[in-house]
């Protein structure tokens, strides 16, 4: 599960599939493919990390499947600033309510942690980046006729008059896979090679 074999030029060749959760893991979520794993959170989220780690979750998946799809990261910029990674990559009817779900575990978590250090916590929690591979027909599709890039979408949380920010640091970052279909030669980005 997640190797699979094709021909290439009369070669039979074997590769990761990063669409099944094994050649997701194997590519981007284990000790080893840090460097693999900071090129492509630069390219996607547009930041500079300068140091990358893997952390075990705390918080398990509601169902068994759940819990073999998802792995956290913390990683520091350029400029020191903190934020979290939490990878998905699962097929779910209302995977954007999942993801807000998500991000609010990994933001009760640092409240955990800051407790332990301090007895108190002052709710100022670290940027939070939850980034989903969505594998199938979602709702992206029907977003994205005036984007640069149809394939990422980025929600945070803000006022829907006036469009200011709240603040808080929670980006949910949703990378459509489904609906790509570019040949390697039409990749014109760094982005399309992702």
């Amino acid at each position: 599960e997640g190797i699979k074999y094709q021909l290439i030029d009369g070669k039979l060749c074997r590769y990761a599939d990063l669409t099944l959760d094994k050649g997701f893991k194997i590519v981007l979520g284990r000790i080893g493919s840090e460097e693999v794993l900071k090129n492509m959170l630069n390219c996607l989220l547009g930041v500079r990390i300068k140091n990358l780690e893997y952390r075990n979750t705390e918080h398990p998946g509601m169902t068994e499947e759940e819990q073999m799809s998802r792995f956290d990261v913390y990683c520091e910029d350029e400029e020191g600033r903190a934020f979290q990674v939490e990878m998905q990559n699962w097929k779910q009817k209302y995977f954007n309510k999942r993801a807000v779900y998500y991000s609010s575990l990994v933001i009760q978590d640092q409240a955990v942690k800051a407790k332990k250090r301090s007895k108190r916590w002052d709710y100022d929690s670290q940027p939070l980046y939850v980034v989903s591979f969505l594998n199938f027909k979602n709702w992206t599709s029907d977003n994205v006729k005036n984007k640069s890039n149809p394939y990422i979408s980025t929600y945070r949380y803000l006022d829907i008059e006036t469009g200011h920010e709240l603040g808080d640091g929670t980006n949910l970052v949703f990378v459509n896979l489904f609906d790509f279909n570019k040949k390697e030669s039409e990749c014109q980005s760094l982005e399309d090679f992702w």
